[in-house]
């Protein structure tokens, strides 16, 4: 009777140590193709800025137009591609994002209209998201705002954007 209990936490133990590594799981899928990462905006209930990054560097990226007022604008949307140096430095910058932003982040709301949106990874059935709302205060939210605009900055600023809108 005394090995009873033993025998069921070792049970536990091994079935544990046989389920899969979430972080591998959501690194990669079926076919081999990598996780999409998506990032949405939103002012007033309006899209304001939006964009996709495909496990191989591929994407869109979607911006007000020029020309437009604060109520009264288009998106364009257009392609892009990162490099190898690009690519690598955005899953660094995603995947910091995707670490913090596992569990809910506690923060006061302190102003309410402020932009908001969520980031969204996604690979086969796995799937995470972080929806955030830049009125929304604590020193782990303004840590995860920092990740979010380095992320930001790795597509606006590196990756080869068309010139063209699609």
């Amino acid at each position: 009777m005394r090995c009873l209990p033993i025998a069921i936490v070792l049970m536990l133990l091994v079935a544990c140590n046989a389920a899969p590594n979430p972080a591998k799981a959501d690194s990669s899928v079926a076919g081999g193709q990598e996780q999409q990462v998506t990032f949405d905006i939103r002012s007033w209930g309006r899209l304001v800025s939006h964009w996709r990054i495909d496990g191989d560097g591929t994407g869109e990226i979607w911006r007000v137009a020029e020309g437009g007022t604060m109520s009264r604008y288009d998106i364009r949307k257009f392609h892009l591609r990162m490099d190898a140096a690009a690519l690598a430095q955005f899953d660094a910058a995603s995947g910091a994002l995707k670490q913090a932003t596992r569990h809910p982040i506690a923060c006061k709301l302190q102003i309410t209209d402020m932009h908001y949106g969520d980031v969204v990874w996604a690979g086969g059935a796995a799937r995470q998201s972080f929806t955030f709302n830049y009125g929304c205060r604590s020193q782990a939210m303004e840590r995860a705002f920092d990740m979010i605009q380095q992320a930001n900055e790795v597509v606006s600023k590196q990756a080869a954007i068309e010139p063209e809108p699609f």
